[in-house]
């Protein structure tokens, strides 16, 4: 049967037979493809290891070169031949050929074996030279895995070069088999067909070329090419080289760059290149100084272009691949100004774009790069690669009209402005960003090139606080510039300039040829004659010329410098220094000196107190420094004399004549320190003539014009100031909305001032009339003096200038008004602050130190000395106006043809030594100062301080006139002082003078102090007008000539109120010497105006009693019974020894307080101490006066005489007082035992030989020992004593006093005296004197109660019809009336046998006439009686004595009974004797008992009767 195929769908997958065909064709392909690919990749491997090879060895080569020029290389191969392996590594010769093939030179395989040293470098830990390896490689391999691979580095140690290089990434080591290592690639067969085909090691040799391969060449690239501008303009760019750009040259060139779009820039002219520089790596990674072919381009006027070829240094920088190439940075005023005289030299060292582009650009840069020759094979050339664009000195789009600063470079580059034509030109500093805080000098990112020594490149050094870098002062802004800050909202500087360092060598020390020497103006600015406008210095660092130098404890500040802290002072830069430049004549922070406009500028302290704002300056002047203008020289090139200052913000200040030219919202704040050290370069050997006379040729000399040839003048063209250092106000132009203003403290040698050190106008008129208004002045920092004048010393060489002129607002003053001006001096100071500084500035004899605040001459709360001008509503706020001589509340002293003061007043406490005022020190000739009140403290401090006024310390017009017949008047008129407060708070500064006035125990007041007026001379006039209010309020402690108005009032002075109201002074007036008055302390004048003194307290201290009671008791004489017939001196004892004794105690507890409590203040440890001291004093010599008293009159006299030991007591405090507080315990014990010894002698003088009669011993006591212990002060003072080392001066001074008081009180008293006696006399009558005082002045008849003898009531009997026998004559009177006035009663005679012939006598008499009876019966030789107070009464009628007013009955009279036991005598001859004496024709004369006596006993004998009689009658 037949059967037809049929086809059939498919419906399963690969048979088997069609897999194996698949699986053997693929097979096949494998096999064919893998065996390719295996060999790719081995040819992959092996051409990296070569190239890789070749690059170590190149950087190799590079690093043993670096080495070389270095003077490394010797150690490094010494390294080598010890660290690295020599063998049998060459089998065969190495012929070297050239490239024709021809041999050039063989090495055998011997020498190579022993001249070339492997180092290995292992890829895992092994025994190779990796740390020796990389130490040679490191610098010039960035891609760090290039070492992750095995190396060998072959070294020829004979030649110092690289051999050979072997690498290999798939090793772990790399070693010749002679080296014996198991685990390592065999490197030995080098030959190209074994390392190919075999071990693929890469492997790359200088001489061994048949094995070297031949690699593609490579295009460079440039990368990412940048222009930065910043502190430096740079241009920053990458490469791809393989040789660190070992191997590379790049060219850069640059063009104008223009606007292309909104934001960005593109060249404006590829056809015009600006520049170009030819850049080669220089062989060090840090930045060199290289040398770059460069050419700049530039048209000629038919537009051809001109290529100049110069060879120029520029700072050029290379890291890991990276340059960094400086077209334009800084450099200090040295550099500058030798790159200015010498194009060489700026060709090598100045690094600044203006020496390929004059004027700013914005640029691009266009970069390519290129093979150098030597390895053209190696590279391609790159494309070109174009920059960012930029601005070659500012920001970018700046021009030379209009530009941005927004770094210290775009700022230093305006300096080239000046090349740029004079078209007006406007300069801002703008923020670099958001939250950017201003230009930032110590930021660390300001870079400044500085000049080196002879033979070095410049040093790039980045300022900061520890290494400081000098700001290169600008020198010049044109007049059409204007240099500013961007602002806030509120109108205040948005950019301030922090931290900048201006030194000494911000200027250059070598002048310019043939041009105008600006480097003498240091600042910001060296000198500004366009605008400067809302600029903010924080922090500004100044220090011209100076140094600071530490002070130790106790260490006083060395000659030539000047106080800055309590341990720092200022000293100048030594000579040879290299920041010393010694032409410089202007310092500022912000300009050295200006003619233009300053607005809105301000020189402050931040808040970070690590940092800090301070102009510290050193001037040099001569006395040719006198001129008030710039004086060119000859030719007109620069100013041969000019005004010198160093100022806050400006040097020197002259404003030109120009509408538009201010100087307005200028401020200096608080905590920043200004302080000026000037030189006087004419210094003299010419002294002052001493004393007040040279003082007021000073006076006259400071006040003297320049040119005077009479009199050379003391001022001088410099100043040191808190704003300006000195300032020409002719064309200042101010309104009450300019504000001027200075917070610093200011210190310097002279002509220092809060606003200005020097202040004057040169707009002035012929006739003197000020033309010049300065408004609203205002300084609160504190300014000071840093030396003493020097001038009346007996130094070989000193200044006649330096130590003057210091004010609140201004040093010295001429020519101007200064209106609405307000100073506030120390006003944070505290008394204590001020006690504890007075005290430490006092040397032990109360003479003012250098470490005192009161320092300088001529200083004052306005102006240190004013000449030719007006105070107008100016005024001093609470604080303190110190110095030493010439110090004023407003002004230290004036004088002039048209000068007033004017409604000006004063509210800071004013203390100085010498001509201390609360307004001015001394009103001079042709000064008037007028509606002007202090209301502060003025006092004068320290040795020989005198002529302190309220208002004036000295008013007369002989002071700064020629002579006194060219004095004009000097005025007050309408001045008042109110320093007076309620009672308390005088007190309390009444306490604080006298806590100032003490020191070390020493105690020196003022003489010559007033509340207006110390010293009120020739011409000088007070008075008050309708206008006026003559009400004075003093507190005022002086020593001699104090008063609550003047202290001395001349006789050619006149003191004169028309007001129409009473002159009233008010407070508390206290001396501690002679002539104190609640008016006038001395007045010579013959009229005074009517006042009222309401004083609280007046009180003064004199030494004069004693010398007035000697004097006293000689002229009246000797008391009734003192003397016999003899002369001899009889005792009158005392009534009343126990309140004798409660006196003395009494007094000797006071002489404390009068001692020690009048000495010193009791207010601090210091016056403490002392008054202990005192204290002590006191009791030790009153103490041994008592002791010295009593033994001396023990020894005497017998036995201790306590009245006379008393009288010791008080001796010896009397003799202390004066010695007190300048004496020591020895002192004071000899002062007291002298004292106590004198007192005994003195009264036996004073009463048997002068005959000088004084019942107290007050002569001997406070006249003797008050002379004792004034000269004890010249022979113990432990300060000046004879016996101390002091010599005589003291002691003479000592006498010399005590000749004068005896001298003045002697004639003075004996006048006065001698009236007294002539009109009203000097003694009260017998009668009175033989009673007692007490009882006719007081009608007191218990005053003498207990004394022997005494009779209280008058003892005088009425004259009545009971008692008045018509008859007071005895011998006229009949017995019966002698009988009735004297009456006798006689008992009857004994018996003859009992009558022993002796009898008693008893009269009854009245003290009246108790002396004379006494006298009477020692005349008839009765010479033993007993006496004894009796009381009685007769027919007298009794007489009464009042006490507290009412009047007390008496019924008895007081008599006195004397008795008298008789035997030889007669007993009529008793009684006729006491009848004759007793008779007055009285009924109570007298009554005369007679008795007998039958017997009479001596005890102590035994005698008994006549015998026992005999030594009594």
């Amino acid at each position: 049967m037949l059967h037809q195929r049929k086809n059939k769908k498919r419906t399963g997958g690969f048979t088997m037979v069609e897999l194996m065909v698949v699986l053997a064709i693929m097979g096949i392909l494998a096999a064919l493809v893998g065996g390719g690919l295996i060999a790719y990749t081995r040819l992959a491997r092996f051409e990296k290891n070569e190239a890789n090879a070749r690059t170590l060895f190149q950087a190799a080569q590079i690093s043993l070169t670096r080495m070389d020029t270095a003077g490394e290389l010797d150690a490094f191969c010494a390294d080598v031949e010890d660290q690295g392996k020599a063998g049998t590594h060459f089998t065969d010769d190495v012929v070297i050929t050239d490239a024709a093939g021809n041999e050039v030179r063989r090495r055998t395989a011997s020498e190579l074996n022993n001249g070339i040293y492997a180092l290995y470098y292992d890829k895992t830990d092994g025994t190779g030279q990796n740390e020796l390896v990389r130490r040679l490689l490191d610098d010039y391999i960035y891609d760090d895995s290039m070492f992750n691979a095995a190396i060998c580095v072959e070294i020829d140690r004979a030649s110092g070069q690289v051999y050979s290089v072997f690498y290999d990434t798939n090793s772990d080591k790399l070693r010749f088999a002679a080296d014996g290592v198991a685990d390592a690639t065999d490197i030995t067969d080098r030959s190209y067909d074994h390392r190919r085909n075999d071990s693929l090691v890469g492997y790359y040799s200088a001489e061994d070329r048949v094995n070297v391969v031949e690699l593609q060449q490579t295009k460079l690239k440039v990368k990412n090419p940048r222009l930065s501008n910043g502190e430096t303009l740079t241009l920053s760019w990458g490469g791809n080289s393989n040789l660190a750009d070992m191997d590379t040259v790049y060219t850069a060139v640059a063009y104008q760059a223009e606007k292309n779009g909104l934001t960005g820039y593109k060249i404006a002219d590829e056809s015009k290149p600006l520049f170009s520089i030819e850049i080669k790596r220089p062989n060090t990674e840090q930045q060199v100084l290289a040398e770059l072919e460069t050419t700049v381009y530039t048209c000629n006027a038919d537009g051809t272009r001109i290529e100049t070829k110069r060879t120029l240094r520029y700072p050029l920088s290379y890291n890991k691949g990276n340059f960094v190439l400086t077209l334009d940075a800084m450099a200090d005023a040295s550099l500058l100004r030798t790159c200015e005289k010498d194009t060489s030299t700026a060709d090598n060292d100045l690094y600044s774009i203006t020496r390929l582009l004059a004027e700013p650009e914005n640029i691009i840069i266009r970069l390519q790069a290129a093979p150098r020759d030597e390895y053209a094979d190696s590279y391609t050339a790159s494309k070109s690669e174009d920059s960012n664009a930029e601005n070659t000195l500012f920001a970018i789009d700046g021009t030379k009209t209009d530009a941005e600063l927004k770094y210290f470079r775009h700022l230093y580059n305006v300096r080239w402005a000046k090349n740029w034509g004079d078209a007006k030109a406007t300069y801002t500093l703008k923020a670099q960003g958001m939250g950017a805080n201003g230009l930032n000098w110590t930021g660390g990112g300001v870079t400044v090139y500085t000049a080196a020594s002879v033979g070095k490149n410049p040093e790039a050094k980045v300022p900061s606080q520890t290494d400081p870098v000098a700001w290169p002062t600008i020198p010049a802004l044109g007049e059409n510039i204007t240099l500013q800050s961007e602002t806030t909202v509120a109108g205040t500087a948005r950019v301030p300039i922090l931290n900048l360092q201006l030194r000494g060598n911000s200027v250059a020390a070598v002048d310019k040829t043939n041009e105008n020497p600006l480097d003498r103006y240091v600042g910001l600015v060296g000198e500004n004659n366009g605008t400067i406008s809302h600029i903010t210095l924080r922090d500004a660092d100044v220090q011209v010329n100076t140094e600071i130098k530490a002070l130790t404890a106790g260490q006083n500040v060395p000659e030539g410098g000047i106080r800055l802290t309590n341990t720092t002072y200022l000293a100048e830069l030594p000579e040879g220094d290299t920041a010393r430049r010694d032409g410089v004549r202007a310092v500022g922070a912000l300009c050295g000196v200006n003619t233009g406009t300053l607005q809105d500028c301000t020189l402050l302290h931040g808040t970070n107190n690590a940092y800090k704002a301070q102009v510290l300056a050193t001037l040099h002047f001569d006395d040719d420094t006198t001129e008030k203008t710039r004086i060119p020289d000859a030719v007109n090139k620069y100013y041969e004399h000019e005004p010198q200052g160093i100022g806050g913000l400006v040097g020197v200040a002259i404003p030109k004549n120009d509408a538009g030219t201010k100087l307005e919202n200028l401020t200096v704040g608080e905590n920043v320190t200004v302080a000026g050290l000037l030189v006087d370069d004419d210094t003299t050997d010419t002294t002052d003539e001493p004393g007040e006379a040279g003082e007021k040729a000073r006076y006259t000399a400071v006040a003297a014009d320049a040119g005077n040839t009479k009199t050379a003048t003391r001022w001088r063209s410099v100043g040191v100031g808190g704003v300006f250092g000195t300032l020409d106000a002719g064309n200042l132009k101010t309104d009450d909305k300019t504000v001027i203003a200075n917070a610093a403290n200011v210190t310097g040698s002279g002509f220092v001032g809060g606003i200005a050190g020097n202040l004057y106008s040169t707009d002035t008129a012929a006739d003197g009339t000020i033309k010049t208004i300065v408004n609203r002045l205002a300084s609160t920092g504190t300014v000071s003096a840093g030396v003493n004048y020097q001038g009346d010393n007996t130094k070989t060489e000193h200044s006649l200038v330096l130590g003057q002129f210091f004010g609140g607002i201004a040093g010295y003053t001429q020519d101007v008004v200064l209106a609405n001006c307000t100073s506030t001096a120390r006003g944070t100071m505290t008394e204590t602050d001020l006690r504890s500084q007075v005290d430490a500035g006092c040397a032990s004899d109360g003479t003012l130190n250098d470490n005192s605040p009161l320092k300088g001459d001529f200083v004052g709360g306005l102006v240190g000395f004013g000449k030719n001008i007006l105070l107008q509503n100016s005024r001093t706020e609470k604080g303190y106006v110190l110095g030493s001589r010439f110090v004023g509340g407003l002004a230290g002293g004036f004088t002039g043809s048209m000068l007033h003061a004017d409604s000006a007043a004063n509210t800071s406490d004013v203390f100085g030594n010498r001509y201390v005022g609360g307004i001015v020190s001394v009103n001079g000739s042709g000064s008037i100062i007028q509606t002007s009140t202090n209301s502060g403290l003025v006092a004068g401090l320290g040795k020989n301080a005198a002529y302190v006024g309220g208002i004036v310390g000295v008013n007369d017009a002989t002071w700064g006139a020629g002579s006194a017949a060219q004095a004009e008047k000097a005025q007050l008129i309408n001045c008042t002082n109110s320093m007076s407060g309620d009672n308390a708070t005088d007190s309390r500064c009444i306490r604080l003078l006298q806590a100032l006035s003490t020191h070390a125990g020493i105690t020196e007041y003022a003489n010559y102090v007033g509340g207006l007026v110390g010293y009120n001379g020739t011409k000088g006039s007070v008075t008050w007008d309708q206008y006026g209010t003559p009400t004075l309020g003093a507190i005022l402690y002086g020593d001699t000539f104090v008063g609550g108005l003047a202290g001395y009032n001349d006789g050619n002075a006149a003191i004169i109120n028309t007001s129409g109201k009473t002159l009233i002074i008010r407070g508390q007036i206290v001396a501690d010497g002679d002539a104190v008055g609640g008016l006038i302390g001395l007045n010579t004048a013959p009229v005074l105006p009517t006042a009222t003194v309401a004083a609280t307290r007046v009180e003064g201290v004199h030494f004069v009693g004693g010398v007035t009671a000697c004097l006293g008791a000689w002229m009246l004489g000797p008391r009734i019974g003192k003397y016999n017939k003899a002369g001899t001196p009889r005792a009158i004892p005392g009534h009343n020894l126990t309140a004798m004794a409660l006196g003395v105690f009494i007094l000797w507890f006071c002489w404390f307080g009068f001692n020690g409590g009048s000495t010193v203040s009791m207010t601090g440890d210091d016056t403490m101490i002392s008054a202990g001291l005192i204290c002590f004093n006191t009791n030790l010599a009153a103490a041994l006066a008592t002791v010295a008293a009593l033994i001396v009159s023990w020894v005497r006299y017998g036995k201790p005489d306590v009245s006379l030991t008393f009288n010791g007591a008080l001796a010896g405090l009397v003799a202390i007082t004066a010695g007190c507080d300048v004496v020591d315990p020895f002192g004071a014990a000899v002062i007291g035992i002298v004292a106590g010894v004198l007192c005994i002698f003195s009264v036996e003088f004073f009463d048997k030989i002068a005959k000088i009669d004084d019942p107290v011993g007050a002569v001997s006591v406070h006249c003797v020992n008050g002379c004792w212990g004034t000269l004890a002060v010249g022979l113990f003072a432990t300060e000046g004593g004879l016996f101390y080392g002091g010599g005589f001066a003291k002691l003479g001074i000592q006498l010399l006093g005590v000749v004068s008081v005896a001298a003045w009180v002697l004639i003075t008293m004996f006048i006065i005296f001698s009236i007294i006696k002539k009109t009203i006399g000097l003694r009260v009558s017998e009668k009175e004197e033989l009673d007692g005082l007490d009882i006719h002045e007081h009608g007191l008849t218990s005053a003498y109660a207990g004394f022997a003898i005494s009779d209280p009531t008058y003892a005088e009997l009425d004259v009545n019809e009971n008692t008045d026998l018509g008859e007071d004559d005895i011998t006229k009177a009949s017995p019966e009336k002698i009988a009735a006035a004297v009456k006798v009663v006689q008992e009857a005679p004994l018996p003859a046998g009992l009558d022993s012939g002796m009898h008693k006598v008893s009269i009854i008499v009245q003290l009246a006439k108790f002396e004379t009876l006494k006298k009477a019966l020692n005349d008839i030789g009765v010479t033993g009686m007993t006496v004894t107070q009796v009381m009685g009464c007769g027919l007298q009628k009794g007489s009464g004595e009042k006490y507290r007013g009412a009047e007390v009955d008496a019924t008895l009279l007081p008599k006195v009974k004397v008795e008298v036991v008789v035997s030889k005598i007669p007993v009529e001859k008793i009684i006729d004797t006491a009848t004759k004496t007793l008779y007055t024709g009285h009924i109570g004369d007298g009554k005369i008992f007679v008795y007998n006596v039958a017997k009479v006993v001596k005890v102590r004998t035994g005698e008994q009767d006549y015998a026992a009689l005999q030594d009594v009658e």
